[in-house]
């Protein structure tokens, strides 16, 4: 019977690209998407508090498809 409680994996390959495994798994390097998640909430944030301001005068149109599809159609597209 097989032990659930041994959790191991094994990876083979370069040892560069190995050790570079193991540091991100021991938490030493931080994944890519977890900086740009964590600068793109800051950047909400920094909006919806008004500290970012506009240099230049724009005028956008809202994109009716996108709304539809966001608040209409109930599905996830991210």
């Amino acid at each position: 019977m097989p032990n659930w409680c041994s959790n191991r994996m094994y990876f083979s390959g370069e040892p560069a690209k190995i050790a570079e495994i193991k540091r991100l798994v021991s938490g030493a390097v931080t994944p890519l998407y977890r900086c740009a998640t964590n600068e793109g909430i800051q950047l909400f944030l920094a909006g919806s508090a008004g500290l970012l301001q506009l240099t230049e005068n724009i005028r956008s149109e809202q994109d009716t498809l996108l709304t539809y599809n966001l608040f209409f159609n109930q599905k996830a597209y991210f």
